[in-house]
């Protein structure tokens, strides 16, 4: 059982000087500072979770069944400071809770290999930003505007698995598939400019909505290799896919396929590992919201090692993007619609370093 009560507060400021006259103003990209681009803003959570397991007739089968009570209340408490930025905007409430029951299964074929299967429920409330944030940046090129109509999540789903383990190889394997109401999509992107909330010359406007009915599927898959004392191969695969029912196309929301495969080195004074992660390119766009970047797939290669001089010393050091590979990640452009912005501000790093040190006492 879990009970919060959240504060949400936040404040835009800044000033901006002319080198020439060093003149200061607290106007910014045309906006007066300081603002809240949302309300102060109180949520009430509460949740109860009972599980159970019991075995059945057969011993090789455990039934685990399962129930979740959550309930929430988002308050937005407008001040001044806020209405005189947001002169005339309203601002939400909103309340709701659900009974979230599920089913587990494990039949368990030998010592090394189990199957799992899950049928569940599932909801989630909408963050309180989310609600009632609006937000322009001309200068970053961006818009976000609020949604005081959007809905709580809920779900039902179902997965199966499976998990071997033998000696020093393990692996499992899981598909799954899972039918929403009311799918929360955050900070969509909308289709600019015929949309009359666009702004005119931002590179994106935005917007968290409720997709009617959606579905995601896919499958992921693990595996672990001790080949040799201290090293071990490791590899892990996701393959997830997304659809709006109702509109007949993709959810943009969801990742590209990536692969992760690295080898690794571990005593009990130091480590090293060297990775390789693939993403293939998202193949799946829904482009009505008038997506033209869509990133190619990339691949990078990292190497972290790391060193304990002292039992209660460890320090760590890395080199990442070995190959100073230009990339892009989805999430961070799927909602760009402007072709003219310039995108490489959304680039990851290139062939960069870290170090770092922990002290316990």
């Amino acid at each position: 059982m879990e009970f919060s009560r959240t504060r949400a507060k936040e404040m835009r400021d800044g000033r901006q000087t002319n080198l020439d006259t060093g003149a200061e103003t607290n106007i910014v990209g045309g906006e007066a500072l300081p603002t809240r681009d949302f309300p102060v803003s109180d949520t009430d959570r509460f949740g109860a979770f009972a599980q159970d397991s019991f075995v059945a007739a057969d011993p090789r089968l455990t039934w685990i069944p399962g129930i979740r009570v959550d309930a929430f209340r988002v308050r937005p408490r407008p001040d001044s400071l806020f209405l005189t930025g947001n002169s005339g905007r309203p601002v939400a409430s909103l309340s709701d809770e659900a009974f979230s029951p599920k089913l587990g299964l494990l039949f368990r074929a030998s010592e090394a290999l189990t199957f799992n299967a899950q049928i569940a429920t599932g909801f989630r409330a909408p963050p309180a930003a989310d609600l009632n944030i609006g937000l322009t940046s001309l200068p970053s090129g961006y818009t976000v505007v609020p949604n005081p109509d959007l809905q709580p999540e809920t779900s039902r789903g179902i997965e199966l698995g499976a998990r071997f383990k033998a000696g020093s190889f393990e692996a499992m394997v899981t598909g799954f598939h899972t039918r929403y109401s009311d799918l929360i999509v955050s900070r969509a992107a909308l289709p600019c400019p015929a949309d009359p909330r666009c702004v005119p010359g931002a590179t994106g406007t935005f917007q968290s909505q409720n997709v009617s009915s959606a579905r995601i599927y896919g499958a992921e898959a693990k595996a672990a290799w001790r080949f040799a004392n201290g090293w071990t191969a490791r590899a892990a695969l996701s393959i997830p896919r997304g659809d709006d029912i109702g509109k007949n196309e993709p959810l943009n929301a969801i990742d590209p396929a990536r692969l992760v495969a690295g080898v690794g080195y571990e005593s009990m004074r130091w480590g090293a590992s060297l990775h390789v992660t693939h993403a293939r390119e998202q193949t799946r766009v829904d482009r009505s919201a008038g997506i033209h970047f869509v990133p190619p797939a990339w691949t990078t290669v990292d190497l972290t090692a790391w060193v304990k001089p002292l039992p209660s010393l460890e320090i760590a050091a890395g080199v990442f993007n070995i190959t100073d590979r230009k990339y892009w990640l989805w999430p961070d452009v799927r909602g760009l619609t402007n072709v003219t912005s310039g995108f490489d501000r959304y680039t990851q790093p290139g062939r960069n370093f870290g170090v770092n040190a922990r002290w316990r006492f």
